[in-house]
């Protein structure tokens, strides 16, 4: 299960 890149995911969706 990849939390850690969902993670990553929308935190740069939201950081842009």
């Amino acid at each position: 299960m990849p939390i850690k890149q969902k993670n990553t995911f929308c935190y740069t969706k939201k950081g842009s």
